[in-house]
Order: structure tokens, then sequence, then C-alpha cells
């Protein structure tokens, strides 16, 4: 569905419920006591049975059904938009409906679950974001004698609080002085597709930058999809629970837990090129603390670790370095096994770690730092 027909359903469909006087029935639901009670009980409760937003491994690799994901999705939406009428004066709260139901023919027409949406490498979109983050110190080192021209996953390290560093490098080209389109020139034709947490495409607002700027859903099937379609992927392999290990100068990782982009590898023959980029940790001191059990519920609910911490305020310059891809043999499924997935793994461990030792002493808050596999 095209973006001009989701614009013209929105507009159809708001004039027939302002013409039905619907409005008024949303003004009922939102009044009812402790809605927003129920509304995020009732969405705690279906992401921690169905795990959908905890990634495709606890559900033997598939998809959750439809049916899950449109009710999950229309309960944090409603939640959202309740909480928001707590901050606008009531005159305005028929137009955040109105706004409500326009946004509603984008918010659940599943293009987190495909690369469709993504705008071109050189859009306007593009080019606005990298001016307003133009400001932040960035630079991309290539490790390798010649570009990388062919297909490949591309593991991203460290995750941090939040991937300033290598959304500035790699997805904003324009801050990193446009030198990932040389060391990756595939880039230019939308050839890289970034990966990011499921929970990512429910927020509003958000989940329209993200898909904008080439990002999709971290699902297993989706990243198969791009791949047999000859996409190359950009992940992080530790996901966002390795933000827990952030802090300045620290790199603590989460690895060894990871198999799903090995397997990939090994099943598909992509090769692996390992990434670090300095100073992304630099940004936000984490504590590893949970009260009650709080905490690490809803990350088994959200798919995602809620920061606990306080922000650095230093402004960090941000060094991505890109290595030399780990060439993978093809094997077709079933062929490889569990001690070949682990033998592919601790390589790219191993290659991780010379990188990272290689060029540590780039950045002071690292020169003294030894890279730590916590799991």
């Amino acid at each position: 569905m095209s973006i001009g027909f989701k614009l013209y359903n929105g507009l159809i469909l708001t004039q027939i419920l302002y013409f039905c006087n619907f409005m008024k029935y949303i003004d009922i639901f939102f009044n009812i006591s402790y809605i927003n009670l129920y509304l995020a009980t009732s969405f705690l409760t279906l992401t921690y049975k169905y795990k959908h937003l905890r990634g495709t491994t606890y559900r033997q690799g598939l998809m959750v059904s439809k049916k899950v994901a449109f009710g999950t999705r229309a309960l944090f939406l409603l939640f959202i938009t309740h909480s928001s009428l707590y901050i606008l004066p009531f005159a305005f709260h028929h137009n955040l409906y109105y706004t409500l139901v326009f946004y509603s023919q984008f918010y659940f027409d599943g293009s987190d679950n495909t690369y469709n949406f993504m705008r071109d490498f050189n859009s306007p979109f593009r080019n606005i974001v990298s001016m307003v983050f133009s400001g932040i110190k960035c630079d991309i080192i290539n490790d390798n004698d010649c570009s990388i021209d062919r297909q490949a996953i591309i593991g991203l390290h460290p995750h941090g609080i939040f991937p300033i560093g290598q959304l500035c490098n790699v997805t904003l080209h324009k801050c990193g002085k446009d030198k990932i389109a040389k060391i990756c020139p595939h880039i230019k034709n939308n050839g890289i597709i970034g990966i990011a947490a499921s929970f990512c495409f429910y927020i509003p607002i958000m989940r329209e930058m993200m898909l904008l700027l080439g990002i999709m859903d971290c699902s297993r099937p989706n990243i198969e999809l791009a791949i047999q379609n000859k996409k190359s992927i950009a992940v992080f392999v530790g996901g966002a629970g390795e933000s827990i290990y952030s802090g300045i100068g620290r790199a603590d990782l989460i690895i060894r837990r990871r198999r799903g982009i090995f397997e990939m590898a090994l099943k598909n023959g992509v090769s692996l090129v390992p990434t670090f980029t300095f100073g992304e940790n630099d940004i936000f001191k984490s504590y590893n603390i949970d009260f009650l059990g709080i905490f690490a519920f809803l990350q088994k609910c959200i798919g995602i670790c809620c920061p606990r911490g306080i922000p650095i305020f230093m402004n960090p310059k941000f060094i991505t370095i890109i290595g030399k891809p780990i060439n993978v043999t093809r094997r077709e499924n079933g062929e490889y096994t569990e001690a070949d997935v682990i033998k592919l793994r601790e390589k790219y461990i191993s290659e991780l770690e010379i990188l990272f030792n290689k060029y540590k002493h780039l950045d002071k808050n690292y020169k003294d730092t030894t890279m730590r596999i916590m799991a």
C-alpha cells in the first residue's frame, strides 16, 4: 500500500467518523475508571505470554499471529494516547483522536517487517536528520585494504544506551563524511538493512523515523528474507541487553549467548564483518539494579533492557572501526552442526578482540581497557 493511498484512506476514515460523531464513544472509553491500568496490564499480559517482543528465538523462529500483533499494538497505542490527554487541554482532545485514527493507517501497516518503506540513501529525510546530528564528532576507519562490495552480516558493537555513534557513521552517512559509502559501496542502492528491537516499532513517530532510515524489525524471518534478497544486514549482536554494561571506557559485550546470526551466515554463505565503535558507552553509566524483579519482568515483556543509571555529560568522539570480513562457506540447512556454529562464533570473537586492541589507542578512555565477553 503506497503512502498516498494510506493518506487518502486516513482522510476518508476521519471524515466518516466525524460525520458519525464517533469521537464521543472514544471519549466514553477513555473516561472509564483506571482505563490506563487495564490497557497496560493487558499489553504486558499479551507480550509476556507470546514473547513476540523478545524475538523469534523464543518461538522456534516463527512470527506471532497477526491477531496478537494487532492487539498488542492497539493496546499500546491507546495507552500512549490516553497518557497524552493528561498534558493536553481538553479543547485539543478530539484533535488528538482524529490524529490517532489518521496515524493508524501507518501504525498497523506492517512496514517494520519489510524494507519496502525505506527511503533512498540520499533521500531528503536522511539529509535533514544528518544535519541535525552534524555537530556530533564522529569518524569511521576501514581496517581493510579494499572496500566491502559483497553481501555481509555486519556485527555492531557495543550497543550502549543509545547507539549514537553507529547511527551517525553507518546510517546518517553525511555525519561520517560519506566514508561508509566508500567502505560499503552497495549501501548507496539500499543494499544494507539496519535491524532494531521489535519494541522500537511500537513507539509512535520513532517507528516512522526508523523505517525512513532503512531499519526493520529484528525478527528472524525478516532477516532471512532480507539475506535471501541479497541485502546486507547491520545488527547489534549483543542487543539492548548489552546496555547494562555502559560506562566510560567499558568494552563488555554479549556474544556467546547469541547463535542466530552465526547460523544464518553458515546457512547462506554470508561473510561476517565485526565492527567496534569507541565512545558508544561513554554517554551513560549503567547500574544493574532491580526492584522486586520489576525491570527483569519488563524486559521479558518488551524485549529490551530498561535503562537504570545516570547520563554522563561529556562530548565524546565516536570512532567506528570496520573490520575485515570473515568469509563463510555456505552449508545447506542441516549440514552444519552446533560445533560449526560455536567455531564460527569463537573466530568472530577473536577477530573482534584483535580489532579492538589494534585501535583502542585512538581513544584515551579505552587504551587500558580489556574487551570482555560477559555472556
